[in-house]
């Protein structure tokens, strides 16, 4: 009768023990597309940044050669047209870094429940290691 309860008691740490694998691997994997994600979206904004300075570099020589062809009535518009431009879209620029921090502070969050995970894996190993049952039924 112990026996049996011992060896229900030892499917049941198996069963869990395989639960907890799966569930362990899972998250890896969710954490491994989430990081490639997350680097994917790093590089397109830095393309976005470095393409975003070559036109706002190319929009202040255009307003420098405006500015030497024309008096100032109609090219005083256009200027505060393109600071207003340039505003917005340096707001756009700060909204997508404020994004990807956010999206890097949920990886972290992500990789530190996979790690509690793998620990209370780890834990339940140990404990099935230090079951003499367990001990006697492995060098069997």
């Amino acid at each position: 009768m112990l026996l049996a309860r011992a060896q229900q008691q030892l499917n049941g740490l198996a069963e869990l023990h395989q639960r907890q694998k799966e569930e362990s691997e899972r998250l890896a994997e969710e954490y491994k597309r989430g990081m490639k994600a997350a680097e994917e979206r790093i590089e397109l904004v830095i393309a976005g940044r470095k393409e975003l300075q070559a036109k706002l570099e190319k929009t202040l020589e255009d307003l420098e050669k405006n500015v030497k062809d024309q008096m100032m009535g109609a090219l005083g518009d256009k200027v505060l047209a393109l600071r207003k431009e340039l505003e917005d879209k340096e707001l756009e620029l700060e909204d997508k870094e404020l994004e990807l921090e956010a999206k890097e502070q949920e990886l972290q969050a992500k990789e530190q429940e996979l790690q509690a995970k793998e620990q209370e894996l780890q834990t339940k190993e140990l404990e099935l290691q230090g079951c003499p049952y367990c001990a006697n039924k492995k060098s069997d």
